[in-house]
């Protein structure tokens, strides 16, 4: 079996859902002018998808093992995603509600928090 055969495959599954859920995004929109539960929950799918293409990509591509660079990079690396990670608990903690969180409640802007500094109310 060839070993690009499961990434090429994901990639190409990948671009056919990202198809699909633009579709269905717009005509959401253009109907009921929200998304609905089901859509938001593909979309964090679709997330999970990319994330783990991503992952498999790093690890077939990974650095030197050995060296200053390849320390500086893991280094670097862990950082920014500890940093992503804070961020993502401080933001998940002011959005309160899944609804929220998922973009389903339409009845305000979140402004404080994390927002407060990343959203232009």
């Amino acid at each position: 079996m060839n070993a690009r055969r499961p990434f090429v495959s994901g990639i190409g599954l990948l671009g056919v859902l990202a198809w699909w859920l633009l579709r269905r995004v717009r005509d959401e929109y253009a109907t009921e002018r929200r998304l609905t539960l089901a859509t938001s929950g593909a979309a964090d799918a679709l997330y999970a998808l990319h994330a783990a293409l991503t992952l498999l990509a790093a690890r077939r591509h990974q650095l030197a093992t050995t060296g200053t660079v390849a320390v500086i990079a893991r280094v670097c690396g862990l950082l920014l995603a500890v940093l992503g990670h804070v961020l993502f608990l401080a933001g998940l903690r002011e959005m309160r509600s899944p609804s929220t969180i998922s973009g389903l409640a339409t009845d305000g802007l979140v402004t404080t928090g994390v927002y407060r500094r990343s959203r232009n109310p």
